[in-house]
């Protein structure tokens, strides 16, 4: 399963628990974000890291164009996302 959000995630383990489903055994969780608190949940959550500082730089470049009258223009970040591997995930079944 796939949640835009670690709060998603959370809510994911929840359920699964409450259903009698094992993250990874019977399910694969992978969230949207990247924050700290995914390692020390149980289990570690996988997660999807952005390059934040690189999306926020663009964002307030192409803010500053538009406020001075430019038109908006496509931005290209050199970073890639990077998929932090953790115990939440697991291959599929043969």
């Amino acid at each position: 399963m796939f949640t835009s959000s670690l709060a998603q995630a959370i809510g994911l383990l929840h359920a699964a628990r409450t259903l009698g489903r094992a993250v990874p055994a019977d399910l694969s969780v992978i969230a949207y974000d990247e924050l700290p608190v995914a390692a020390y949940l149980s289990p570690p959550v996988t997660t999807i890291a952005m390059p934040l500082g690189e999306l926020g730089a663009a964002a307030v470049d192409v803010l500053a164009e538009l406020l001075g009258g430019g038109s908006p223009t496509s931005q290209v970040l050199g970073s890639a996302p990077e998929l932090v591997e953790r115990a939440s995930t697991a291959p599929p079944p043969p």
